[in-house]
């Protein structure tokens, strides 16, 4: 694998299905992981990614395969879909959900392609938001993203945020940049600003 990068993309092209949705913001960020392996091994290998949630996952090896991280109301009794703490996202923890993508991406061939669209867990959102230096609460913030895509020859984070109504503040975005940063630097994932 090369290196990583993180795209910067237009507004409407946006990650996952909250590009359609209000509040959706365009990419912020763009960095280049210096050392491929050693990202992969935190992402699937370790739990240095289990404060995120999966929206989403492709995976594409001898097949492709498709995970919808939303909570499938059939499968839980209404008792246990109103219990929150059975259920207490809408989108699967990436940790309950990391070691089938490991099990599917794991060998000695390279997957031809795969992504996964995360999103931070909402009960992190409010340290993300620091006093003073936002006015925007957690209730207004939809979902703050990161995004691992590999395309065969590169691997892409890609950061995004989505809000409940639009909103022309900005500071979330910069905090959430800057949180991304600094969670890549404390989990020793090197990286180039681009």
């Amino acid at each position: 694998m090369g290196g990583v990068f993180i795209i910067i993309e237009e507004n409407g092209a946006g990650v996952g299905g909250l590009r359609a949705e209000a509040g959706w913001r365009e990419i912020m960020i763009a960095l280049q992981v210096k050392e491929v392996k050693s990202f992969m091994g935190k992402l699937l290998g370790s739990s240095c990614f289990d404060s995120f949630l999966l929206e989403e996952a492709t995976i594409s090896t001898y097949n492709t395969f498709h995970i919808d991280g939303h909570m499938n109301r059939d499968f839980f009794s209404s008792e246990e879909w109103d219990d929150p703490e059975l259920r207490p996202d809408d989108f699967s923890a990436w940790k309950n959900v990391r070691p089938l993508c490991f099990d599917l991406i794991k060998g000695k061939k390279t997957p031809s392609g795969f992504k996964f669209i995360l999103h931070l867990m909402p009960r992190f959102i409010p340290g993300i938001l620091k006093a003073g230096e936002t006015d925007i609460t957690a209730d207004q913030v939809k979902a703050l993203v990161l995004t691992c895509k590999y395309d065969g020859s590169g691997l892409t984070l890609v950061t995004g945020t989505a809000f409940h109504t639009f909103i022309m503040d900005k500071s979330v975005d910069v905090l959430w940049d800057r949180t991304v940063r600094t969670f890549l630097t404390k989990k020793g994932i090197g990286f180039d600003e681009l």
